[in-house]
């Protein structure tokens, strides 16, 4: 009997070891912000909100953690400036926040060669936003085009 209750202590201290050493991964995921086929800086700092939260998401030369939390939400909004322009990205998923490269393409027409897209003829492209998303494991990028989710910074 005191055999089995050292063996039954050893295992309950091993899960407990074991169970607290391993939490959900954060996932990095790489922004690329591109205006009229120049790249431009990444924004400082990003505003996810979800699930009735906001989270400041810290931007380091570019990549992001996406926490656990975020990634299991159904629906996020973004949020973020970008030299003169406020940024407002609806209806995304939390799975697009998997990890992987995302090139956010800004311009003021469409008639460039940066920023092709057979998207509806009357949009305001001065005012709209294509975010490709890659993770790496699908072929060809998801690509989500967004209009109305650019305005001027006050």
């Amino acid at each position: 009997m005191n055999e089995l209750w050292r063996i039954g202590g050893l295992g309950a201290l091993l899960l407990s070891s074991f169970a607290s050493t391993v939490r959900p991964k954060e996932h990095a995921v790489n922004l690329v912000v591109i205006k009229d086929g120049h790249q431009m800086l990444a924004p400082a700092e990003i505003k996810a909100t979800f699930d009735n939260r906001v989270v400041r998401l810290p931007l380091h030369e570019g990549k992001f953690e996406a926490p656990p939390e975020l990634i299991l939400a159904s629906k996020v909004v973004l949020e973020m400036d970008v030299r003169k322009s406020h940024i407002r990205l609806t209806n995304m998923n939390g799975g697009d926040f998997t990890g992987g490269k995302w090139t956010l393409r800004l311009a003021e027409r469409a008639n460039d060669d940066y920023y092709e897209w057979p998207g509806p003829k009357d949009a305001d492209i001065s005012s709209s936003c294509m975010l490709e998303l890659d993770s790496g494991h699908q072929d060809p990028a998801r690509v989500l085009f967004l209009q109305h989710c650019r305005s001027k910074v006050r």
